[in-house]
C-alpha cells in the first residue's frame, strides 16, 4: 500500500501502475474499478512463499527470484483494472487534445463539487488564443453521449418530450455526429430538429443546467510552468490577457518580427498572420505596427482582433510623423478656431488641436477596414488622404463648431436648474454627459456615431426644456426603468475594459438612442430599440 520503506525496484514499479489505474478510473468516472485491497493481497499471496512474511526475508528472496523472473511482483495493469476498461480509457479518453498542430494535456479527476472535476487542459499563456472554444465544446469522445444527454434534459419541457428518453436519443444522435467538426450545439440542433420535425435552436438549450464535468477546466501556465489563470471560461480568460497586455504577445527568434523606434514603413512586408515556433509549439501569431508615441515597433500579438486595433493606430502614426507638417496647417487654418477653443474650456483635459489632428488624420487615412500590409499599400493610403484632406475639414468643419457650441448651451441649461424634484434627471444627465463628451471623444469615438452627438445634446436640451415647464413626470416614470441599463454600461465604461468587444459597442450607443426613445421621442431614433431590445444585446456583451 505504498506504507513499505522498500527500495526494490518492484515496488516502484507498482505503485506507478496504481497511479496509472487510479487515472483510468478518474477517466471512467467509476468508484468501483480500482481492484480492492483483498485482490492485491491475494496477488501477493500467490505470488510469495510462506516464510517470506518480513521485509529481510522478501529482499533475499528477491534476489534469486528476480534473476528467474523479473517481473514476478509486478503488476500487470489487469490486475488492477478490467482489461475492456483498460482499452476504453486509451481510445475514449486520450491525454492530450489537439488543437491545429499542437497536442495540449489532459488530466481527468473525479472529484464532484470541485472546480477541476472533469477535465483539465494545461495551455501556454502564449497559445491561449490558438485554442477553438467549438473545439472544446465537444470535450473527448467518451464524455460525448453524456453530454448530449444532459443538453437534452436542459430543453424546454415542450421540445424536451419528443426525447424521452434522452439517452437513447443521445446514443442515436451522436452515431451521426462526425465528432469534433463544427459547433457541437447547432450540430445538435439540427439533428434533433430532423428527428423532431420542430424547430431546434441552439439558444434552446440551457447550459446553466450542464453538470460542470462536462466542461473543459482551463489551467494557463507562464514560461516557468507556474500557474496563472485557472478556469472553464475561455472567451473570459482570453480578454482578461487582452486586457492586462499591450504590447507583443511573445518573442521569437527572428529579429524581422522585432523592431523599434520605426518612423518610416519597416523594410518588410506585414501579413495578417504568420506561423511561429514558440516554447516547441507551432503558433498562429499576428504581425503588427505599434504606436509608441514618437515611434513605432514591429511586433507579432496573438489575436487578429489586437492586431487589427494596434495595427490602426500604428499605421495612423506613422502618417502622423511623415504628414505632421500639413495636418497641422489644416488644423491651424481651421475656421472659427479660436472661438471653438475658447467654449471647449469646459471640457477639462482637451488638447482640442491636436484632438483635431489626429480626427483629421484617422478621417483622411481610413475610408474602409482594411490596413495597408506593403508599403506600397501604405504609400497609397497616405496619397490617397492627402488628397481627401480638404473634403475633411469641411466635414469637421460642420460638425465641431456646432457640436461644441450646443454643448456650452446645455451646460448653461443645466447650471440653470435647481428645484431639487427634478435633481434625479439633472443626475442622469451629467453622468450622461461626463462619458458622451470627454477630452478624447473626437478620436476614440466612432465617426457614425460622433456625427449623431448633435441629435443627442438636442435630445438633452428637449428634456431640459420639459422639465423646466413643468413636463417631467413621463420622465420620472420611465428613469427607474432606464437606469439599470445605463448603470452597467457606465461601469464597463468606466473601468476601461472590454470596450472593443464589438457587442458591447453596439449597446453602448443603443443606450443613446434609448434615450432619445424615451426622454425625447419627437427627434426619432437611428435605429430601433427598446428596453427588451437592450436586454437582449446586453447578453451578447462579453462579461
Amino acid at each position: 500500500e505504498g506504507e513499505m520503506d522498500c527500495q526494490a525496484s518492484f515496488f516502484k514499479k507498482n505503485q506507478e501502475r496504481l497511479q496509472e489505474a487510479e487515472a483510468i478510473q478518474h477517466k471512467l468516472r467509476k468508484y468501483d474499478l480500482l481492484a480492492d485491497h483483498q485482490t492485491r493481497y491475494d496477488f501477493f499471496d500467490r505470488q510469495l512463499p510462506p516464510e517470506v512474511y518480513d521485509l529481510s526475508r522478501l529482499t533475499k528472496w528477491l534476489k534469486k527470484a528476480e534473476r528467474e523472473n523479473p517481473y514476478i511482483l509486478q503488476y500487470n495493469l489487469t490486475d488492477l483494472i478490467q482489461e475492456d476498461q483498460d482499452s476504453a480509457a486509451d481510445q475514449q479518453f486520450p491525454d492530450h487534445l489537439q488543437v491545429g498542430q499542437n497536442l495540449f494535456q489532459l488530466e481527468y479527476k473525479l472529484a464532484p463539487g470541485e472546480q477541476d472535476d472533469g477535465i483539465t487542459m494545461t495551455v501556454p499563456r502564449a497559445a491561449i488564443n490558438q485554442i477553438d472554444r467549438q473545439r472544446l465544446g465537444w470535450l473527448v469522445p467518451g464524455l460525448l453521449e453524456e453530454k448530449v444527454t444532459a443538453l437534452i434534459k436542459s430543453l424546454p419541457k415542450q421540445l424536451r418530450r419528443y426525447f424521452v428518453p434522452a439517452p437513447d436519443t443521445a446514443r442515436e444522435v451522436i452515431e451521426q455526429l462526425p465528432f469534433a467538426e463544427g459547433e457541437l450545439l447547432e450540430q445538435l440542433a439540427t439533428k434533433l430538429s430532423r428527428l423532431s420535425g420542430e424547430p431546434i435552436r441552439p439558444t434552446d438549450f440551457d447550459l446553466t443546467k450542464i453538470p460542470s464535468h462536462l466542461r473543459i477546466n482551463l489551467k494557463v501556465i507562464d514560461e516557468n510552468q507556474s500557474l496563472v489563470k485557472e478556469g472553464e471560461q475561455l472567451e473570459e480568460i482570453q480578454r482578461e490577457f487582452e486586457q492586462t497586455s499591450s504590447g507583443p504577445s511573445f518573442e521569437v527568434a527572428e529579429s524581422k518580427w522585432n523592431q523599434s523606434e520605426l518612423t518610416d514603413w519597416p523594410d518588410v512586408d506585414i501579413p495578417e498572420v504568420v506561423e511561429v515556433s514558440h516554447q516547441g509549439m507551432q503558433l498562429k501569431a499576428y504581425p503588427s505596427l505599434m504606436d509608441d508615441g514618437d515611434s513605432v515597433s514591429l511586433i507579432l500579438v496573438d489575436s487578429p482582433d489586437k492586431r487589427f486595433r494596434l495595427h490602426r493606430e500604428g499605421v495612423l502614426r506613422l502618417f502622423l510623423l511623415k504628414h505632421q507638417k500639413a495636418l497641422r496647417t489644416q488644423i491651424e487654418h481651421f475656421p472659427g478656431l479660436n472661438q471653438i477653443q475658447l467654449l471647449a474650456t469646459s471640457i477639462s483635459g482637451l488638447k482640442l488641436r491636436e484632438e483635431l489632428i489626429r480626427l483629421l488624420a484617422r478621417r483622411a487615412l481610413f475610408t474602409t477596414e482594411q490596413l495597408p500590409a506593403t508599403n506600397e499599400q501604405f504609400q497609397s493610403f497616405c496619397k490617397q488622404a492627402r488628397n481627401r484632406m480638404s473634403v475633411v475639414i469641411q466635414e469637421l468643419v460642420d460638425l465641431i463648431g456646432p457640436l461644441v457650441e450646443q454643448y456650452h448651451e446645455v451646460l448653461m441649461l443645466l447650471d440653470g436648474i435647481k428645484q431639487p424634484y427634478l435633481k434625479p434627471i439633472t443626475d442622469d444627465i451629467r453622468s450622461q454627459l461626463q462619458l458622451l463628451i470627454h477630452p478624447h471623444m473626437f478620436t476614440v469615438t466612432p465617426w457614425r456615431w460622433l456625427c449623431c452627438y448633435p441629435r443627442y445634446l438636442n435630445g438633452i436640451q428637449y428634456r431640459l426644456e420639459k422639465a423646466m415647464t413643468g413636463n417631467h413626470q413621463k420622465d420620472m416614470i420611465q428613469l427607474p426603468q432606464f437606469l439599470p441599463l445605463w448603470d452597467r454600461c457606465r461601469k464597463r465604461l468606466e473601468s476601461g475594459q472590454g470596450l472593443d468587444d464589438q457587442e458591447f459597442v453596439q449597446y453602448r450607443w443603443m443606450i443613446e438612442e434609448l434615450r432619445i426613445s424615451l426622454f425625447a421621442q419627437p427627434l426619432g431614433t437611428a435605429q430601433t430599440v427598446s428596453i427588451k431590445r437592450l436586454e437582449k444585446q446586453w447578453k451578447k456583451v462579453r462579461l
